[in-house]
């Protein structure tokens, strides 16, 4: 027989054949797709539950080198003996502590919040420095920007150990030195600089505190017209004397404890006025 009577004679039955194959293979691929798609879910399930676990052990272990860096040093087992201490700084740098609360789930760890200005912050701080404890979660938030100097709310956290004792060291020594310095720069304070100094020194910007509405010229004097009052320069503005008027902009200043504080007041753009400069006899 050959192959064509071959073919012809079990024509049905290897069509079915043929038929049965592709349908096992189908089946097939079908069950390993399947498998495949479940065991990624498996898989993404698993990484989910792993990083949640691997967050919860992260909070842990940060809890427990906390407590390790207070065992056996001690906490506070003296609580009116570390108000005290902490209260001195306070007085000491006129610092007034708005909020002082325990921590729920760190033994001897306090969150401290107060409003200061930031070189008085440095100087709590340095202070804070010569005490037994851990300095930690600093945050700071404007608060009062048109005060001189501007304050900030200012928060974080203190972890205790030995009651807060007293420290010494050259450090700490060097440290106080160093906030005791005048005129340094306030890295919260916005300012504003003038393009027209070769070396430009910052400036507070005091333009949507007052209203600057006008400049003009009185008797061969510059005068600026800032909340409808005229003023030339060296007269104050608030305890700022005003110690520059230029075509477009005023320059004040105030002697401070740490330093000298410079600001600036200029028109306010975007708003239907016109700068007046003009010769004028000042009311």
């Amino acid at each position: 027989m050959n192959l064509d009577g071959f073919i012809r004679k079990y024509r049905t039955f290897l069509g079915s054949s043929v038929f049965l194959l592709a349908g096992m293979t189908a089946a097939g691929y079908s069950i390993f797709y399947m498998h495949l798609q479940n065991r990624s879910e498996n898989l993404a399930a698993m990484q989910k539950a792993y990083s949640e676990q691997n967050a919860k052990m992260k909070s842990v272990i940060e809890q427990r080198k906390v407590q390790e860096s207070t065992k056996d040093k001690g906490g506070v087992d003296d609580l009116p003996m570390f108000l005290e201490r902490i209260n001195d700084l306070a007085r000491k740098n006129t610092v007034i502590i708005r909020r002082l609360t325990p921590d729920t789930e760190i033994p001897n760890k306090f969150v401290l919040e107060i409003v200061v200005d930031y070189n008085t912050f440095i100087r709590f701080t340095a202070d804070l420095e010569s005490l037994d404890i851990v300095v930690d979660d600093l945050q700071v938030h404007e608060h009062n920007s048109g005060a001189t100097p501007p304050t900030h709310a200012i928060s974080f956290s203190l972890v205790a150990r030995n009651n807060a004792r007293t420290l010494s060291s050259e450090r700490l020594e060097g440290l106080r030195k160093w906030v005791a310095q005048k005129d340094r720069r306030n890295p919260f304070q916005r300012f504003a600089f003038d393009p027209g100094k070769t070396s430009p020194t910052p400036q507070i910007n005091l333009t949507w505190l007052y209203k600057l509405s006008g400049i003009g010229t009185q008797d061969g004097k510059k005068y600026a017209t800032i909340d409808h009052v005229n003023y030339q320069e060296n007269e104050t503005l608030d305890d700022r004397r005003i110690v520059e008027i230029q075509g477009d902009r005023v320059f004040l200043e105030k002697a401070t404890k740490d330093g000298t504080q410079r600001f600036m007041l200029t028109f306010r753009k975007g708003e239907d006025q016109q700068q007046k400069t003009s010769s004028t006899k000042r009311r």
